[in-house]
């Protein structure tokens, strides 16, 4: 990889969505799985929301579920999480940190890389009032532009 080719000090990556590039080298596979949705449809993309077919599942190191509730069974390999935070960071410099109140009473625009919508909850969950922009993961165009008019 090139990352590492440059910065020889780098001794972890972690890709999002890495799991169907099979020539990456791992050591470890962790799969995210959402309890709401679960599979979907069953359907790889483009009929689907999947990647890779459920049976991959079995090759993964660890399985891990974004919202299964505590106290509920669990498979080996499987563990449960829960998004949870109330600190907004600046993706330019994140450094730059905000708490959601600050936005009451604004226009806000929420753009999210998915459209699962798991992001958008989050922000209902803190109390913000945005407009909601999903951006498809698949598009025609990675560079797509989004013009804003101010929320009323």
């Amino acid at each position: 990889m090139a990352l590492l080719g440059s910065h020889p000090e780098v001794n972890v990556v972690v890709s999002d969505d890495g799991l169907q590039h099979y020539r990456l080298q791992r050591d470890v596979e962790v799969v995210v799985i959402d309890a709401e949705r679960w599979f979907g449809n069953g359907q790889l993309l483009p009929a689907g929301p999947l990647r890779e077919a459920p049976l991959r599942l079995k090759q993964a190191d660890v399985v891990v579920i974004n919202g299964w509730l505590p106290g509920a069974p669990l498979q080996r390999r499987e563990f449960t999480m829960q998004l949870t935070g109330d600190l907004l960071y600046n993706l330019r410099n994140p450094t730059l940190r905000a708490r959601p109140e600050i936005f009451a009473g604004q226009s806000v625009h929420a753009v999210a890389g998915s459209v699962t919508g798991t992001f958008f909850q989050t922000l209902k969950k803190l109390g913000m009032r945005f407009s909601e922009h999903p951006f498809p993961i698949i598009t025609p165009s990675r560079r797509a532009i989004y013009r804003f008019k101010n929320l009323t």
